[in-house]
């Protein structure tokens, strides 16, 4: 969970990168970005072990990255077809200026925080669980 909010943050400061500011924020954000993918790494091969029949592990692995492959297809056309669709768009919040692939990390990157926010506050805090 922590993981997630850690990359959504780091999305949101990939949206704040340009050409002025690249030296300074580029080698923060590829830190934050390892760090994020790491944890939701670890997180997804732990459930997978967790969760998975010691005799059908192997399916369980296999199934899990050919869904993780056939998603990540999916989501880059997905992708592809949103920044063409914001090439025209210019958005000018606070002295920043944010073209099509800014406005995407803005919005993935809000997207994860509240995804991940979503899932503690609403669901585990209601369960007890706070694992």
């Amino acid at each position: 969970m922590i993981a997630v909010i850690i990359l959504g943050f780091s999305f949101l400061l990939w949206s704040i990168v340009n050409i002025k500011n690249a030296y300074i924020i580029l080698p923060v954000v590829n830190v934050i970005s390892g760090i994020g993918w790491g944890g939701v790494t670890v997180g997804l091969i732990a459930n997978n072990v967790l969760f998975a029949p010691i005799e059908s592990r192997t399916i369980y692995f296999s199934f899990n990255a050919w869904i993780g492959a056939l998603t990540g297809f999916i989501s880059s056309l997905f992708g592809a077809f949103l920044n063409k669709s914001l090439s025209a768009v210019n958005l000018t919040i606070g002295g920043l200026t944010f073209v099509n692939m800014q406005l995407l990390f803005l919005l993935s990157g809000f997207l994860m925080m509240f995804t991940a926010l979503y899932i503690y506050f609403c669901l585990y805090r209601q369960t007890g669980n706070t694992r």
